[in-house]
């Protein structure tokens, strides 16, 4: 690795990083935001105090209420727009601010009318503010405009979908049901079907997207690793990138498990903000007076920490991440060609958001897990995946109209699937991502390419059923733009041409999971305990991995060797199994067994070499 030295902060030191001056931020438009509805509070009661109600309500109970009414409003307009933040309230509790909410806009309208006999001038001056206070409840999107220049490199854009099984959207008859928009640009495109990740966890995925590289040659093996650990060359194709031209961007809307973006290398990042402070201030961030200011244009400037942030699920509108995609299309910088690589985050666990069917607060839903009523919680996942296809909807139309798709070359991909064991029969061996790196439910990914002319794909569907790697899209990329392979240290191959062997062996291996949230009900407490054991604030404000725990984590990973039709996976006890798909017959086991055996020991030579069983497959290969 580039770094084996620990570069964190203890967490007694934390206040003398950059969060000092997150808290100071965020301490800061709180007491500002208070302070205007103090203000406007005091002001609209004095003015209350004017009407002929004034005997009737001047107590200091009076205002009071008064007060309570103000809160009451804000927590009907939380619940309106986030019915699922832990502050939002049952259809019954719906009613009752609803019609408090009344009572205070009657006071105000009485306020109004009262000073518009009294003094019309004055009234005027108050018109502007009001239709501002509107306008910000609209998140509208910015008309796109298409005036691109014309420009000698394509585009390239890089649309991410997380968590997303890929044997569901290459059924055609799923696809067409759950994500016709998606399934749409595939009936038009290259399709990988036999894909995988390298590591089913973003950043790890991501990495090895934007670098061509297996994980042991870019050294990033977790999620949140330090960037220091990189191993050199490791901004090979970035550099090439930005050396035709490009302007380069990354955005994702959750930040808590990937630190990609400006420090990687990219021109610029969208998304939310984040560092140790997202973890503490975003979990604070379903406050609902934060909330409601969220749904002003102030919003993203008084609480970056919690605008457009997924984590934050009880309050994350998918509609705010794409108006924060469509300001980019507006604002780009035309006279340059683009490289955006964009992640959609929302349908990861807990498969919720702000007024999804499914409330993620629900920890009774949670408890079923992992007993046979599973399938109560895969709709949602479902919902959530219908709900991105709806954003990638609004964003292509998005590029489209802004001319970004006049000359482009688009991929579309997952960073891993999800495993649901029941909902898979004998094809899921465990929940979630990353955890079992012979599970092809969770390694097995969506990925597709197609060029664009004048807004439309050019580019006939083929189904293409190589062994292929996410890998397989940097070098894809360089041969593209006509650029060689052979200047670069790929892992990957290009997809071009048929430079893939029919007996290509890919790669895969297992990430770090918490165990406080491997059982039925996790204990948010010891979640944070364990959390906090395993990752350190930086003094730049961001969270890493320890980098103490990195080769204990190495040495517990399970990795597999995949072929066409079989499986070799090697657990962390040394134990391996051959698991077996295609319905190919367990004769073959033992032939495919001494085939992948020896790719396995080379790949991870480093790791496992030492290993009775690649000892003598390597010393045999010499």
């Amino acid at each position: 690795m580039g770094s084996t030295t620990p570069t964190h902060v203890s967490a007694a030191s934390i206040f003398t990083t950059d969060f000092k001056y997150q808290l100071f931020q965020y301490l800061f438009s709180t007491t500002v935001v208070l302070l205007m509805l103090s203000a406007a509070c005091q002001y609209s009661w004095s003015r209350l105090l004017d009407t002929p109600l004034k005997e009737q309500i001047e107590s200091r109970a009076g205002f009071v209420l008064w007060l309570l009414l103000h809160w009451c409003a804000i927590l009907f307009v939380n619940t309106l727009y986030y019915p699922n933040s832990i502050y939002g309230v049952g259809l019954a509790g719906y009613y009752v601010l609803l019609t408090l909410s009344l009572i205070l806009l009657a006071g105000y309208l009485l306020v109004l009318c009262h000073q518009l006999l009294a003094r019309p001038r004055r009234f005027l001056v108050l018109v502007p503010a009001l239709a501002l206070s509107l306008i910000g409840l609209d998140y509208s999107r910015q008309p796109v405009t298409d005036t691109q220049a014309e420009l000698s490199q394509p585009n390239i854009i890089i649309i991410g979908v997380d968590s997303l099984q890929s044997k569901l959207i290459n059924n055609q008859q799923w696809g067409e049901a759950h994500m016709p928009e998606l399934r749409s640009y595939l009936d038009d495109s290259h399709n990988l079907t036999n894909a995988y990740t390298t590591l089913a966890r973003t950043m790890v995925a991501w990495t090895s997207i934007l670098t061509g590289q297996t994980p042991p040659q870019h050294g990033i093996r977790v999620n949140l690793q330090d960037f220091a650990d990189l191993e050199p060359g490791y901004d090979q194709f970035l550099n090439y990138i930005k050396s035709l031209g490009y302007q380069t961007t990354y955005a994702i809307d959750e930040r808590r498990f990937s630190n990609i973006g400006v420090d990687f290398g990219f021109d610029q990042e969208l998304g939310p903000k984040n560092g140790f402070a997202d973890f503490i201030i975003g979990t604070l961030g379903e406050n609902p007076l934060e909330s409601v200011v969220q749904l002003t244009p102030f919003g993203k400037y008084l609480f970056p920490y919690t605008h457009v942030n997924r984590a934050v699920y009880g309050t994350y509108r998918p509609e705010r991440y794409n108006s924060l995609l469509n300001d980019f299309i507006v604002a780009r910088d035309r006279s340059k060609p683009q490289f955006l690589a964009m992640h959609f985050t929302l349908p990861h666990h807990p498969f919720s958001w702000a007024d999804s069917e499914h409330n993620g607060n629900d920890r009774k839903i949670y408890r079923l897990y992992p007993d046979d009523k599973v399938e109560r919680v895969f709709p949602y996942y479902v919902k959530t995946l219908e709900r991105t296809d709806e954003q990638l909807a609004v964003f292509m139309d998005d590029l489209k109209q802004g001319g970004m798709l006049d000359n482009a070359i688009v991929y579309f991909i997952s960073d891993h699937g999800e495993g649901f064991p029941r909902m898979d029969e004998g094809e899921s061996f465990e929940y979630g991502h990353g955890t079992y790196s012979g599970d092809l439910t969770q390694y097995k990914v969506l990925m597709a390419y197609s060029v664009f002319k004048n807004g439309v794909s050019v580019t006939s569907r083929t189904d293409d059923d190589r062994v292929a790697s996410v890998i397989d899209i940097a070098p894809t990329l360089v041969e593209q733009l006509g650029g060689e392979t052979t200047d670069f240290e790929f892992s990957g191959l290009s997809l071009l041409g048929d430079n893939i062997a029919p007996d290509r062996v890919v790669f895969t291996e297992s990430g770090f999971t918490l165990m406080s949230v491997q059982v039925d009900t996790p204990d948010q407490l010891e979640v944070l305990k364990e959390g906090l054991s395993a990752y350190w604030p930086l003094p730049n404000g961001k969270v890493v991995f320890d980098p103490a725990l990195i080769p204990n984590l190495i040495a517990s990973k399970s990795r597999s060797a995949i072929t066409r039709d079989r499986v070799l996976t090697v657990t962390k006890t040394g134990e391996a199994y051959i698991d077996l798909y295609n319905n190919l017959p367990d004769s073959e086991d033992q032939a495919a067994y001494e085939f992948l055996v020896p790719a396995l020991c080379r790949e991870y030579q480093a790791e496992i070499g030492a290993s009775a069983r690649c000892h003598k497959v390597l010393t045999d290969a010499k």
